[in-house]
Parts: C-alpha cells; structure tokens; sequence
C-alpha cells in the first residue's frame, strides 16, 4: 500500500496516457512490490477544455457512464491486465465525447460482489453490476452527493452479512 501510494503522489500529474501510466505501475510491482499483491485499477482522465474522457483498466470492474440526456446506465469497457502480475501486460484505452450533466460511477468489486437480502424473501442475492445499475437508475433524479448516499444505504440496510472486501463508489458529474 505504501509502494502504491508513493507511486500515485510521484505521478499522477505527469500527464502520462494510462496506458504508460499503468505500464509503469506494473514495472514498480514486480521490481519493489514483492510483498504487494496482485492490484486492479482503473484510470479516468476527464478533459473539460476537449470534453473527452479516457478510460483504462487493469483488470478492475467497468466504468459505469450515465449520459443526461439518454438516462439509462451505460459500462464503458476497457480491457487490460491485472498489475503486479506479469512483465508483459496490456491496457485497451477507451475515448469517449463528454458532455455537461454526464455522470460517471467508479466503484470496486467489493461492491458489486456484496451480498443483500430481498426484502420481500429475505433470499441473500449479490447486488452485481447490474444491481449497482438498477440503484443508479433509481436515483437518478438526485443530486449526486444524495445518489451516492441513498446507493451506499440501499447497499448496507438490506445487508445481513458480513462484508468481506472493500466498497467504494465515486460518482463525477461533468459541470
């Protein structure tokens, strides 16, 4: 974690595509990280001067896009490999136009992978990504800050099972 961080505040204003700035993550792990274990990541640079989006992943859950003007949640795809792992990785960047009042949800795995109960069967289900889509699709009509609220409540009010992993969702709005 400490390598991690070290790396994030030496680079992450260089400008760096995310394609090289995930190569050079990788080539950090295998030369100092030998106690880190294997790391996904997700890379989102958001140019409001070009309104373009770029997004990269190593091996970390989609990108979920929710556009203002069509409001159904939309996975931005970007194929890459897990960090830490091996010498030769590759990172699939995806480009995207931006425009104002888009959302964009970044979340872990330990999100999606978190378990709930129905609450009219009391069954225990994973919410999954198509879950996550639904809650973003039904709160859609507030304001960002009390979307990300009402998604974390919906998450752990009809939990009644220990997590297991982290979970972390970040909503961005384009202004």
């Amino acid at each position: 974690t400490v390598l991690l961080k070290a790396f994030f505040d030496e680079n992450c204003r260089t400008g760096k595509d995310g394609r090289s700035f995930f190569s050079l993550l990788n080539n950090q792990l295998l030369e100092n990280g030998k106690n880190e274990r294997m790391v996904t990541a997700i890379f989102l640079r958001l140019n409001l001067e070009m309104m373009q989006g770029e997004v990269v992943s190593a091996g970390h859950p989609p990108l979920i896009r929710f556009l203002k003007e069509i409001p159904i949640p939309d996975r931005v795809m970007a194929i890459g490999d897990v960090l830490g792992i091996h010498e030769n990785v590759s990172f699939q960047a995806k480009n995207f136009p931006l425009s104002p009042g888009d959302q964009f949800f970044l979340y872990t795995d330990g999100l999606t992978s978190a378990y709930r109960s129905d609450v009219h069967t009391r069954k225990k289900e994973k919410l999954g990504t198509d879950g996550l889509e639904e809650l973003i699709k039904k709160h859609c009509r507030l304001s960002l800050d009390n979307m990300i609220v009402n998604i974390e409540k919906a998450i752990t009010e009809t939990h009644d099972y220990k997590f297991n992993d982290d979970m972390l969702i970040l909503g961005v709005e384009i202004p």
